[in-house]
């Protein structure tokens, strides 16, 4: 049957329609649409948390920990101090695991199993800097917990916790990692080492030691501080670490070391630190190590963050020597460097204060003068300037810009406009050498 003359012209239409794009239109794309999600072969299974805890309950312990009298001005309401908590067992044969600071005013420590029997437990050893504590009880074929591996952990992978929050034993909550490396989170003045897994499975008052597991069962962390100015924020210090601590707690007392660096984090994310300052006379000082040098690992661990660094040399016993790997100009050597016990007056073998960033910058470079004769002397040092900002202070002596010694006054001038910025500069003040890069102002 013949097309009709409409029909024609409405295929025709049509077909110009299609190639002929819309007058306004833009090829911009505002969005991408997610592709139809697959269908499961099995719908989720939402009991798949509970044999999980089936698993991991028999080798919780609850804790009550009676401390010193809390004394009234009326003798007949003083009364001994309470605390509760949690922790978990190790061994059938009763060695436990919880934070050093549940116990370390203890007289008496009660353990509470999860059938329902009640024992006095015992301090095997304790560490306050890292809040870790190892207890003892008298029993024997006791279920425990396995400890697994906490370094391939991932932001999203599902953890539960077990705990006494509110004297409510054995309390259970499941939430995710929401974070790993949390190093800045100080919970307490004796914590001094800190690398913390972060969750969202509700930390309280009373969770502190209990385990962190992941989905097999495995203890991957255990519970030791929360964010009390957050909903749902708690650290879990990792098993990696606890694994180290154990079996430091069950040889006897730990007696940490130190060499005597001051250090930083790169900033631009790449692996290393860098050195800030050598302790003068302290164990590096001896070293064929210098202000600016990169730290690339101690003893084959790879150091992404000062902590690293601190944690490896404070648990290495003193008089160890350690295999450092460092850059200098781009070349990597590696050398050793010895440990010695850390002074009892010193709370951080190795610190990492940042250079202070500018905060106001203004048209000039770096605003200071040195000395016309003899040793490159700051002088005239303005608070508003990019140098004094960066960490120079009147008094320092330029003995190096970035890998050139300096000797006076114009070879400093010549290797600082060289240079240009970042400024990197060692410089002594007083007895100490410091190593500083400094940022020119806008």
């Amino acid at each position: 049957m013949p097309m009709t003359t409409s029909l024609l012209r409405a295929l025709f239409i049509t077909f110009l329609c299609v190639l002929i794009p819309s007058v306004g239109q833009t090829s911009e794309r505002l969005w991408y649409d997610a592709p139809r999600p697959p269908r499961r072969a099995q719908p989720l299974d939402t009991d798949f948390l509970a044999p999980i805890l089936q698993q991991v309950l028999p080798g919780v312990v609850m804790l009550s920990v009676t401390g010193p009298m809390h004394h009234h001005d009326d003798a007949e309401k003083s009364h001994p101090q309470k605390s509760r908590g949690a922790a978990f067992l190790l061994t059938p044969d009763g060695l436990i695991l919880t934070n050093e600071h549940l116990v370390r005013t203890a007289h008496a420590i009660e353990v509470q199993l999860h059938d329902g029997r009640r024992l006095e437990a015992t301090v095997v050893g304790a560490d306050s800097p890292t809040d870790v504590a190892l207890l003892r009880i008298k029993a024997t074929d006791l279920p425990h917990l396995q400890l697994g591996d906490s370094r391939p952990l991932r932001v999203g992978n599902w953890v539960l916790t077990v705990g006494n929050p509110a004297s409510m034993p054995f309390t259970a909550t499941a939430g995710i990692i929401s974070a790993l490396h949390r190093r800045d989170v100080h919970p307490g003045t004796h914590l001094k080492y800190s690398d913390f897994i972060q969750t969202d499975a509700a930390f309280n008052k009373g969770s502190s030691g209990g385990p962190l597991v992941d989905i097999h069962g495995a203890v991957v962390g255990m519970a030791t501080a929360m964010k009390r100015t957050a909903q749902d924020i708690g650290y879990a210090i990792p098993v990696h670490w606890l694994k180290v601590l154990i079996k430091r707690l069950h040889e006897g007392p730990i007696q940490r070391s130190w060499v005597g660096l001051q250090l930083e984090a790169l900033h631009n994310g790449d692996p290393g630190v860098r050195i800030t300052r050598i302790v003068p006379g302290g164990p590096a000082s001896s070293a064929d190590l210098l202000p600016g040098d990169v730290l690339l690992a101690v003893n084959g661990h790879e150091l992404m963050h000062p902590e690293d660094v601190r944690w490896h040399v404070s648990l290495a016993r003193p008089g160890t020597e350690l295999t450092i790997l460092r850059s200098r100009g781009g070349e990597n050597h590696a050398l050793r460097v010895q440990t010695e016990a850390l002074p009892a007056s010193s709370a951080h073998p190795v610190a990492a204060p940042p250079s202070p960033a500018p905060s106001h910058p203004e048209a000039h470079a770096w605003a200071f003068t040195l000395a016309a004769e003899g040793a490159p002397r700051v002088e005239k040092l303005p608070a508003t300037g990019a140098a004094y900002q960066g960490g120079l202070r009147e008094g320092d002596v330029i003995v190096r810009v970035g890998l050139s010694a300096i000797a006076n006054t114009s070879e400093a001038w010549a290797a600082i406009q060289a240079a240009g910025s970042p400024l990197e500069l060692e410089i002594e003040r007083k007895e100490d050498r410091l190593y500083l890069v400094l940022h020119a102002h806008p």
